[in-house]
């Protein structure tokens, strides 16, 4: 061999020599990468064009994103988007993000939000929190006891086995009595949780089992907290002379949901007359001087008109009074509420009548 193939020969190793030492180089890179040759495979620069002396290793380049992140989600929780798996499951990062913005619980791992200690935590900050929790917290005892006191509505939420707990159901309706429409039907005809419950919202009656409904110290109870409750009470309880009483002393138009012979009760007509919202309309009819009579109404509708004379109702002393009283109830009197004085029964929810 001449002396120029020797020296190709000699060219030709050292570059092969070369490129081995390039893949050498570049797999220690990728197994122990710097801050350096990670800002360069991600297009970025570093201050100064130097190393920072102290980081070096993947690790502390993530302990450094992590920081970061907890900055980002302090001031906007839905930041925690943006970051990785490990750190959408790092409890520290969405407490934070959580307590920025409740609604970045939305991006926690599966791995947190099926963590009953950790939304335990969370309820603190987020009362709605069991919407995003997964299977085994809306069963877990603790996570329910909690959530039933911290927030109006989180009854529905939980797990049917929850629902179903009595020490569970009695704390969400003494605090909303409109929770009792998602207790299991054993606890709606439980008398001592329908009580609780229509001691806070009268209108949860209709909830509440038939025989429930049909119980004269429930229904009593209900109509007490909130007049309109009489609609939902058992047939056979709307012909009782102390709870129509009840009624239609705070509601006086409920006199109609009574059965007809009470139309006929003086007093029943006096205080459902003289009640401080929507009073019954007492018409004069001077064709029916000492007699009470009702038709049905339009429709179908089972509500009776009643006509009635004065005469029969007020002394002669009180009709003007009272002529002057039923005038301002066909003015706006049916646009009151019959609600008790802490108006607790108000909500979206119907009340029809179920019988």
């Amino acid at each position: 061999m001449d002396a120029t193939g020797s020296q190709r020969a000699a060219e030709s190793g050292q570059r092969e020599e070369e490129q081995q030492q390039r893949a050498e180089d570049e797999r220690q890179r990728e197994e122990h990468p710097t801050l350096e040759s990670i800002a360069v495979r991600e297009g970025e620069t570093l201050e100064g064009g130097g190393k920072p002396q102290d980081i070096e290793t993947l690790s502390e380049r993530e302990n450094l994103v992590r920081e970061d992140l907890l900055l980002a989600v302090r001031r906007s929780g839905r930041a925690l988007q943006r970051g990785s798996d490990a750190q959408r499951n790092d409890p520290e990062v969405v407490l934070e993000a959580v307590k920025s913005s409740p609604s970045a619980l939305m991006y926690a791992g599966s791995q947190l939000r099926e963590d009953p200690e950790f939304m335990l935590k969370i309820l603190d900050f987020f009362p709605e929190a069991l919407i995003f929790a997964g299977p085994s917290v809306v069963e877990s005892w603790a996570v329910a006891l909690k959530a039933v006191t911290v927030g109006r509505g989180n009854l529905a939420k939980l797990g049917p086995m929850m629902r179903a707990d009595r020490q569970v159901v009695l704390l969400a309706v003494a605090t909303d009595g409109w929770a009792l429409a998602h207790a299991s039907e054993e606890l709606q005809d439980d008398e001592e949780v329908v009580l609780t419950a229509v001691k806070v919202v009268g209108a949860a009656l209709q909830f509440a089992s038939q025989r429930l409904r049909d119980n004269l110290v429930v229904a009593t109870e209900a109509v007490k907290q909130d007049a309109n409750a009489f609609v939902h009470v058992g047939r056979e309880l709307k012909a009782d002379r102390g709870l129509v009483a009840e009624a239609v002393s705070k509601c006086g138009d409920l006199l109609k949901r009574a059965p007809s012979p009470l139309f006929e009760d003086r007093e029943l007509l006096l205080l459902a007359a003289r009640s401080p919202q929507r009073p019954l309309k007492v018409h004069v009819d001077p064709n029916f001087d000492l007699a009470v009579t009702s038709r049905i109404a339009s429709k179908g509708e089972t509500a009776p008109i009643i006509s009635i004379s004065l005469k029969l109702l007020l002394p002669a002393s009180d009709t003007e009074t009272d002529e002057q009283t039923n005038e301002e109830g066909d003015r706006g009197g049916e646009n009151n509420n019959c609600n008790s004085s802490n108006g607790s029964s108000n909500n979206n929810t119907s009340t029809n009548n179920n019988d």
